[in-house]
């Protein structure tokens, strides 16, 4: 039984390392994804045109997306911001709204919201997915019953994002606001890498020093 307790712990240690340049990492992706959103609200605002709106964020989801591809990140991630763009950008035509440009994100972060609850409820935190995807240590976390009710706690965090988002968006978006819907959806990704954040410290202070030995693990933290 000896190997299971090094492996543990030294996934701990990978795990602690996602505070310096993943966060970094991060928060230049969520300046990325905030590029077309930008450039619809600050044209849009300046013009009150759509047709002159439109194109700009198209223009700034494709060079988002051509960023990405030549960095060779994974092709999903690329595509699916400009999808997110273009399909904005189809209901905001048709529609003659600008507000419509947003109702993607509106469905996202109500989505979100609701599958994060779902998850919470189920003891799959999402908080425990997230990290475990980003560190490689999978769902190995749900064997230690610290660590889980470190990542519940933590994803308490991660689950207020789409709900801020979400009930400051909603009024905007049925009162036809759509320069102040888009300042708010600026800063979507920028909220969420934010509640990754708080999410993690509040893990790192509800698991402490904890170090799992065994499996499943047996041994509490030591304060």
């Amino acid at each position: 039984m000896q190997p299971a307790p090094r492996q543990d712990t030294d996934q701990e240690g990978e795990t602690a390392e996602i505070t310096g340049p993943d966060m970094r990492e991060r928060v230049r992706g969520a300046m990325l994804e905030i590029a077309p959103i930008f450039c619809f609200t600050a044209s849009f605002a300046i013009t009150h045109e759509i047709a002159v709106a439109l194109p700009l964020a198209l223009t700034a989801g494709i060079a988002v997306s051509v960023y990405r591809l030549v960095r060779r990140e994974p092709v999903w991630r690329a595509l699916a911001a400009l999808g997110v763009v273009g399909i904005g950008s189809l209901l905001a035509l048709s529609s003659g709204e600008a507000t419509e440009f947003f109702v993607p994100n509106l469905i996202t972060h109500g989505v979100v919201a609701v599958v994060s609850l779902v998850l919470l409820i189920a003891g799959w935190p999402p908080m425990g997915l997230l990290m475990g995807l980003v560190t490689g240590d999978g769902t190995n976390w749900r064997r230690c019953p610290v660590r889980r009710r470190a990542f519940s706690k933590a994803s308490l965090a991660l689950l207020a994002s789409p709900v801020l988002m979400s009930s400051v968006e909603i009024p905007l978006y049925l009162a036809d606001q759509a320069i102040a819907l888009g300042v708010v959806d600026t800063f979507g990704p920028l909220v969420f890498v934010l509640a990754v954040m708080l999410g993690w410290r509040i893990y790192r202070s509800a698991a402490a020093t904890h170090r799992c030995q065994g499996d499943p693990c047996t041994v509490t933290s030591h304060q």
